[in-house]
């Protein structure tokens, strides 16, 4: 309830009111009601991803800010993959440590298939990372991907492959159902909007030609959910 404003809560209260006076409150009304209330907290949900890709500063809290906001929306998730997904775990660890206890592996979220108990993996940077590099690569319609882009890509990698090595020790002392099965990594990072028409090609075409890491920008995670909104009518 506290997605609601104070005038939220209280056209909720009216709307309740007037269904209490009806005679018989049918099955049409209930449902009428909880499409209104799931509609209006996506809406604020929509709102609240806006005023965050507002931000203009890569601060040193952005990225957990986003974290939080994901955690908090964890809906969000199920829209972006195409399978009944929930959140498993925040900051999971995936291996990686050493005898002396150091250089563990975590990843931003650990996400399951409720159905298959398949873990995937999404990992988050901020919408003001770059995607390309500033300066074209060659010509000047070539563009190499960002320094930023790549290291992510490979620290993921790096977590899966940990994962994947340590998984039967992992899954035993987690003592919960999860399964590996070319588990699927997902990574949201940067905002095509602020490309340009040579950088966004040269981005598309290394995004396609990449097999191992599905690349997500924020732009294009606040669309599929304007066209989720747009859905409920």
């Amino acid at each position: 309830i506290e997605e609601f404003s104070d005038s939220d809560k209280e056209e909720i209260i009216n709307l309740f009111n007037k269904l209490s006076v009806t005679p018989l409150v049918n099955l049409h009304n209930v449902t009428q009601t909880k499409q209104i209330l799931e509609k209006k907290y996506i809406e604020n949900s929509i709102e609240e991803f806006e005023s965050l890709l507002a931000s203009t500063s890569e601060t040193p809290t952005l990225e957990k800010k986003w974290q939080t906001f994901l955690q908090k929306h964890n809906w969000i998730f199920s829209t972006i993959f195409a399978q009944p997904i929930i959140l498993f775990q925040r900051e999971a660890y995936v291996g990686g440590k050493t005898v002396d206890n150091s250089d563990g592996k975590f990843a931003d979220f650990l996400l399951k298939n409720n159905l298959s108990n398949n873990v995937s993996f999404f990992e988050i940077k901020t919408h003001l990372t770059k995607l390309t590099e500033d300066k074209p690569y060659r010509g000047s319609d070539v563009y190499g991907a960002s320094k930023e882009l790549c290291g992510c890509i490979n620290q993921v990698l790096n977590q899966r492959d940990n994962f994947q090595k340590e998984f039967y020790s992992l899954k035993y002392k987690s003592k919960s159902e999860i399964e590996t099965f070319n588990s699927e990594y997902i990574m949201l990072i940067g905002n095509l909007s602020i490309l340009k028409p040579e950088q966004l090609k040269s981005f598309e075409l290394f995004r396609a030609n990449y097999k191992n890491v599905n690349i997500l920008t924020f732009d294009e995670v606040l669309n599929k959910l304007k066209i989720f909104l747009s859905l409920l009518g």
